[in-house]
Order: structure tokens, then sequence, then C-alpha cells
């Protein structure tokens, strides 16, 4: 049996945490693959402003996305490369149809 480091458990629980939020876990979907501006994650994840403005703020806050401003639109966009990956698998694994 092969050793297992658990250096970066505190890491990936505290993701997982994020992640277990609907709302956070569309936003981060929505991302998956292209930055995106604020009218355009509620376009596509039907979540009210006020909600979406939050749970951007949390996400941003804890490191998962960053941002680019463009004239006057702000993009938000995944700044983890791991919680790419793991979007991107978890989307192979039940978004497939």
């Amino acid at each position: 049996m092969s050793d297992i480091n658990f250096t970066q458990l505190p890491k990936a629980v505290s993701v997982l945490k994020l992640l277990a939020n609907p709302d956070r876990l569309k936003i981060v979907c929505a991302l998956e693959r292209q930055a995106l501006n604020v009218g355009e994650i509620a376009a596509l994840t039907n979540i009210l402003q006020p909600t979406l403005s939050q749970q951007l703020g949390i996400l941003r806050q804890s490191g998962l996305l960053s941002t680019k401003k463009q004239g006057k639109f702000v993009y938000y966009q995944l700044a983890d490369d791991k919680v790419m990956r793991l979007i991107g698998s978890l989307h192979e694994l039940y978004c497939q149809l």
C-alpha cells in the first residue's frame, strides 16, 4: 500500500464545503469554460442579482475566482486549476446527456 499525504486535506475540505452550496456550484460550473460577467452568469444560472453578488464575493474571497475588468464590465473566471479539473470531472460524471 502506498503512503498517502494528507497535508492538503484541509484545503480539499474547504473547497468541497464551498461547492456544497447549490448556487456556488452553479456559478463555478458556468465558469468552467470561459470568463463571464455578472449578467451572463445570472442568465445562465437563474440566480437573482443579490444572491449572485453575495456568492461571487464568497468565491472570490476564498480564492476560487478571480476578476478582470474589460471596459465597464467585470469578468469572473476560475482562479484555481485544481478546481477547474474538479468541475470538469463533476461535469463529465453528472452532466453528460
